[in-house]
């Protein structure tokens, strides 16, 4: 399994991908949503770990664009997404409107 771990925070970076490459999944990292957009574009992944504060913009458009198609990425609108934040309370609305399929672990 690909994982793209979109996060700017190197600690957590780091944390995550050692526990994902002990896991035996293969881990790319982006540090903001123009790198990671151009990852989305070039590769295939199986889940995309999404920090929603990121330096170049909002987690939240990034994951709308890749359910629109709008990257045309080989992984395409219905790749796995797992949002991480450190905010107190999501936004409700429209906001918070991006629905994707749900997998029950």
């Amino acid at each position: 399994m690909r994982v793209l771990v979109v996060e700017d925070e190197e600690d957590l970076v780091e944390a995550l991908r050692y526990g994902l490459v002990r896991a035996d999944y293969a881990v790319d990292v982006a540090y903001d949503v123009n790198e990671a957009s151009q990852k989305l574009y070039a590769a295939s992944y199986d889940l995309m770990i999404l920090d929603l504060n990121l330096p170049d913009g909002d987690g939240f458009e990034l994951c709308r664009a890749v359910r629109a198609g709008e990257l045309d990425g080989e992984s395409g609108p219905d790749l796995r997404i797992l949002m991480l934040t450190a905010r107190d309370r999501l936004a409700t609305g429209s906001a918070a409107s991006t629905r994707a399929p749900t997998t029950t672990w």
